[in-house]
């Protein structure tokens, strides 16, 4: 993001502020949200600074809502949307994905991310943990870890769905989404599935 409000800071061409819009059913991870954008503008020095005070390129909201039920946006609202890790937790992930689909505009791009079946968190703890650059990485790894066993005892309460690759691409074919791009991610532990509409 930095280096491409100075290029859009350089320009000195007027465009207009994206507007980021965060829903979680959670109103603490709303707060956070709300929070890290707003640290955002710290990072940027001098005159970038100054021009992303008067001329924000992110204007952002964010709406408590639940993946359960429709989404309370109109069709078509959306450009792009990234969903992590949610959709291992929804009641309907078909239910859910068509309603992402149907708040996607055309030629938009819906990104997500869910766990494997089985997925084994320690190893992706392993290497967040080999990576952390402070205190707060090493929270977040042990934070991962703990709800290692969570994610595990869901899956056998049923409380969370996981997909093989091919059950996913058939959840995705009756969303009516014909050519997904499906990656392994997250130490292997998860997908990242890409769709353009």
């Amino acid at each position: 993001i930095h280096h491409a409000y100075r290029e859009r800071h350089a320009s000195r061409v007027p465009w207009p502020a994206l507007h980021y819009v965060g829903i979680d059913l959670v109103p603490s991870a709303l707060r956070q949200a709300g929070h890290n954008l707003s640290n955002m503008a710290s990072g940027f020095l001098g005159p970038v600074g100054d021009a992303w005070m008067t001329h924000p390129p992110i204007i952002s909201s964010f709406c408590q809502t639940d993946l359960n039920v429709p989404l309370p946006f109109a069709d078509h609202q959306f450009d792009r949307i990234a969903c992590h890790l949610a959709l291992n937790f929804v009641d309907d992930p078909l239910t859910t994905l068509r309603e992402l689909l149907r708040v996607l505009a055309p030629y938009g791009r819906l990104v997500f991310t869910m766990f494997k079946p089985q997925a084994n968190l320690a190893s992706l703890c392993r290497s967040l943990f080999a990576c952390a650059r402070d205190g707060t990485d090493q929270h977040l790894a042990s934070t991962l870890l703990r709800k290692t066993g969570t994610l595990r005892e869901m899956e056998i309460q049923q409380q969370c769905r996981s997909f093989d690759a091919e059950e996913l691409t058939r959840l995705l074919q009756a969303c009516g989404v014909d050519r997904p791009r499906i990656f392994s991610s997250l130490a292997d532990q998860a997908y990242l599935v890409v769709i353009e509409k």
